[in-house]
C-alpha cells in the first residue's frame, strides 16, 4: 500500500505520529509512522515503515504490532510468553544481536516476534551469541509482532 494512502486512511480513526528513526551514520534519514488510538498517544497500537529501496520507498514495508488487541491467525499476541508461543505455532529460527535484541521468524508468515529480553540478565541455558530454538526462556514476552 502506498504511505501516503496508509496515513490518510488511518488518520480517520486513529492518531498517526511520525517519528525520525535512529540511523548509522552516512545512512539517510528513517522515519516511524506511530498509531495511537487517540492524540492522548497513551495507547500505542501499531507503528509501519516506509521501504529501504527504490522499489519500496513510498510503501508500507514493515509493520509492527504493539497493542494485545491484535492477534495473529493462530491466537498469537502481545504480551504472550514464549512457552505459550511455542504451543500455538512453530518458530523457523533465531536472531539476537546488540542492535535489534531477540527476534524469533514465524513459520507461518513474513515476519516475527521481537522479545522482550534483559540483555545484562543471564538466562539459564540460554547463549546469546548462539541463540536456539530450545535454548529460549520460556518467560519472556513477546514485545511487538512485525509484519514485513
Amino acid at each position: 500500500m502506498p504511505l501516503n494512502d496508509a496515513i490518510t486512511k488511518i488518520n480517520k480513526k486513529y492518531y498517526v505520529e511520525k517519528t525520525k528513526v535512529n540511523v548509522y551514520e552516512g545512512e539517510k534519514k528513517k522515519f516511524e509512522y506511530i498509531v495511537y488510538e487517540d492524540n492522548t498517544k497513551k495507547t500505542s497500537l501499531f507503528s509501519f515503515n516506509e521501504g529501504y529501496n527504490s522499489k519500496t520507498k513510498d510503501l508500507v514495508y514493515r509493520l509492527a504490532i504493539k497493542s494485545p488487541k491484535y492477534k495473529t491467525k493462530e491466537g498469537v499476541f502481545v504480551g504472550m510468553t514464549v512457552k505459550k508461543l511455542k504451543e500455538k505455532t512453530k518458530i523457523k529460527s533465531v536472531d539476537f544481536n546488540i542492535d535489534n535484541g531477540l527476534f524469533l521468524l514465524s513459520s507461518s508468515f513474513d515476519g516475527g516476534y521481537l522479545m522482550d529480553i534483559n540483555g545484562s540478565k543471564k538466562y539459564s541455558g540460554f547463549d546469546y551469541e548462539n541463540p536456539t530454538i530450545n535454548s529460549l526462556p520460556g518467560e519472556l514476552k513477546i514485545k511487538e509482532i512485525i509484519i514485513f
